[in-house]
């Protein structure tokens, strides 16, 4: 979203099979109109572009869609405005819509994520006690809120917690 919040840009997934048929859908929508979807390519995958105009209650808006075609899905990606802002965000929605490409970090390809685990309390107890004795990724404060206790609660034996394991995030 714009610092002004009066531009957005927007990732979702397509329930169409193909980049081109999203494209289509999207522009048959009521109260859209749209130039012609044209074919293009967005960090070396297939993708379809089109402008649009969607009247809603408010006003005019008026954008960019890119359908990108990649591991068998259809990402759905919008840049749009206020139609009297646009002029003035296009071409930065129209970067970010851009930038959109495979992921190739080995760091993040790397990446781990953390797990919920359910435990059974075997002994009075509390979450502090709890986080003393066994490793998690996340504070004692954060595991009490998960579990909708206080830090210091009691815990009776047979009571079942949940508890984050894995990587720690950066």
């Amino acid at each position: 979203m714009s610092p002004e919040k009066d531009a957005l840009v927007e990732a979702s997934l397509a329930k169409e099979p193909t980049a081109d048929a999203a494209a289509r859908a999207f522009v048959s929508q009521q109260g859209f109109t749209g130039g012609y979807p044209a074919r293009t390519s967005v960090g070396g995958l297939p993708a379809v572009i089109a402008g649009f105009a969607a009247t809603t209650d408010n006003g005019t808006l008026r954008g960019t869609a890119v359908f990108v075609e990649h591991g068998g899905a259809v990402y759905r990606l919008l840049g749009y405005a206020p139609e009297a802002r646009w002029p003035a965000v296009q071409a930065t929605a129209e970067r970010a819509l851009q930038s959109f490409a495979r992921l190739t970090d080995p760091a993040a390809l790397a990446v781990q994520p953390q797990r919920l685990d359910i435990v059974r309390v075997d002994q009075r107890t509390t979450i502090e006690d709890m986080a003393r004795k066994r490793p998690s990724p996340l504070p004692a404060a954060t595991l009490a809120l998960v579990n909708q206790v206080e830090p210091q609660t009691p815990l009776e034996p047979g009571r079942l917690v949940k508890w984050i394991v894995g990587p720690a995030l950066p």
